[in-house]
């Protein structure tokens, strides 16, 4: 059985001028063996901010994020079958980013052109 980590000490390395990744962020909750919403609990208590949402939807910078025509119709297909009410999951996304062998920022991008409500966070922000 892997050992874990101290997620003060994983924090600390993964934190750069008061940011940490939201990959970086569940490496870290994986690192310490807890929930990623605990990991993001305790970013909350040092005033860490998450950036770089792994879908897009937050901490990039603009020419970071995937315009609706580089979106191939496959992933706007996929995510659209995935959602329910206008809603579709993170992990539903990350799935069909997975299944696609595209970027998460594409599955994201997708929900966003669909106007898809996202709800499940990895992290449990929304």
């Amino acid at each position: 059985m892997k050992e874990s980590r101290n997620l003060d000490e994983v924090l600390q390395e993964k934190t750069q001028n008061g940011f940490i990744s939201c990959p970086d962020l569940l490496e870290a909750a994986s690192l310490a063996g807890i929930p990623a919403p605990e990991a993001r609990r305790r970013t909350d208590e040092k005033k860490i901010k998450i950036k770089e949402c792994r879908l897009g939807f937050f901490g990039w910078d603009e020419s970071s994020k995937v315009t609706p025509q580089e979106i191939p119709a496959e992933v706007t297909a996929c995510v659209r079958s995935a959602s329910h009410e206008g809603i579709v999951t993170c992990p539903a996304l990350w799935k069909c980013a997975e299944t696609l062998g595209v970027t998460y920022l594409a599955a994201g991008a997708a929900a966003d052109a669909c106007s898809l409500k996202v709800r499940g966070c990895k992290l449990g922000i929304f």
